[in-house]
């Protein structure tokens, strides 16, 4: 069975613009040993930093990675709201995701949700992590 992820908006650019664990995350959704679950919320966040951010992108080009990543991921629309986090309520976007896509791994760096831990059944980890996980010989570098 194919595991399944939501990345937090700092995973996605970070696997957008280096090579890391993030982009080697990236690269098994893409070869399809990954299933990365997503939404409008992350991917309008995603579009804002790369515009308005330290990456200052166009706007064709930050759509541009908008919409490769709506090619990879099946696309979800969160009906219920959640209000675990009280110290960074838009974080809440990532879990009602990751709630509405039934995903295993909420993948992030943010210290809100790292902290949180688990979230229901899922469970919040670094992209490290995951790879430890998912393949062991890959996550220890």
């Amino acid at each position: 069975m194919t595991a399944s992820i939501v990345a937090d908006t700092n995973v996605l650019v970070s696997a957008l613009f280096w090579e890391g664990n993030e982009s080697k995350i990236m690269d098994m959704v893409e070869g399809g040993s990954l299933r990365l679950v997503t939404s409008l919320p992350i991917l309008n966040e995603l579009k804002k930093v790369l515009t308005h951010e330290k990456f200052k992108l166009d706007e064709e080009t930050a759509n541009e990675r908008v919409e490769y990543l709506l090619v990879l991921a099946d696309l979800v629309s969160p009906r219920r709201k959640v209000n675990a986090i009280k110290e960074d309520p838009p974080d809440n976007r990532i879990l009602e995701c990751a709630r509405e896509g039934d995903v295993e791994y909420v993948v992030s760096g943010d210290g809100h949700l790292l902290n949180l831990g688990k979230f229901k059944k899922i469970k919040i980890i670094t992209a490290r992590e995951l790879l430890g996980i998912l393949q062991p010989e890959t996550g220890k570098d």
